[in-house]
């Protein structure tokens, strides 16, 4: 008797079990039918795309990582972009004055003095774009002709010149030994006297200086901005990949041009 009363409660537990976990699915099964309603399936496959575009490419694209040129160009291009957002619209000419405004401006009673204005000095952009109290002074344009050879390379800076927020060195290698040489123009220094280093972009040079060739003209450009008072620069150049020869231009001046003349004072004409 007493086992067959243990079998009865063991089935009556097991048959409770069952009933409450059916129970229990059926409500969790409703509420997650509610919980989803307005939900729908998309359309494409996510999975199916990322299978495809594997399949698609056999070979993993390189990483390609930006030229330091293309950088410096792209924050010229934006600084130069701001600058010329920043900087006001010229006055009119008095050109386009008629002549009649010009004697009303001279005269408005002949009983009266009357104080004729001098002109002032125009402002260059680079003087707009100076930081307020000390006005940028613009690099004059000069030969200079500073050269630096080793083992028949020859690098010469021929002239530095301002052309609007560049500073601009026209430069030429030359190669007199019996091997070409290459230059990867990424790695030029460019430093003050102070020994920091400046950012700058070179232009029209090859990357391989034949043996026994002409002269190769090029120019490096470097930002007004970074220039600031500096008054001397360094240009050193390394082959690339050996570095076994480097050309060092030392002590590039950088002669600023004579600031204007002082207004002279308003005179003072009377009239009878």
């Amino acid at each position: 008797m007493k086992t067959q009363s243990t079998v009865k409660i063991t089935l009556a537990l097991l048959i409770s079990i069952a009933i409450a976990s059916v129970v229990s699915g059926f409500v969790g099964f409703k509420i997650g039918a509610i919980a989803l309603q307005g939900v729908a399936q998309p359309e494409n496959n996510p999975a199916k795309k990322l299978t495809n575009g594997r399949q698609n490419s056999s070979k993993p694209e390189l990483f390609k990582p930006l030229s330091e040129k293309t950088i410096l160009t792209q924050v010229y291009n934006t600084i130069q972009a701001k600058s010329n957002l920043s900087r006001p619209s010229p006055a009119p000419s008095p050109k386009d004055q008629p002549a009649d405004n010009a004697a009303n401006n001279q005269f408005e009673n002949n009983n009266d003095p009357k104080i004729i204005p001098s002109p002032q000095p125009s402002v260059s952009p680079a003087e707009e774009d100076a930081p307020p109290g000390k006005k940028a002074e613009p690099i004059s344009d000069r030969p200079i002709n500073l050269a630096a050879q080793s083992q028949g390379i020859r690098l010469t800076v021929e002239n530095v010149r301002q052309d609007g927020e560049l500073v601009i060195f026209n430069v030429n290698l030359k190669n007199e030994s019996p091997q070409p040489v290459k230059f990867s123009y990424r790695f030029l220094e460019i430093k003050d006297e102070q020994n920091h280093t400046l950012s700058g972009i070179t232009e029209g040079l090859p990357d391989e200086i034949p043996a026994n060739s002409q002269p190769f003209a090029g120019q490096v450009k470097i930002p007004l901005n970074l220039i600031q008072d500096r008054q001397q620069l360094t240009l050193n150049l390394s082959n690339y990949p050996d570095k076994t020869l480097t050309l060092s231009v030392k002590n590039i001046p950088l002669v600023r041009a004579k600031p204007p003349q002082a207004a002279p004072k308003p005179q003072v004409f009377p009239q009878d």
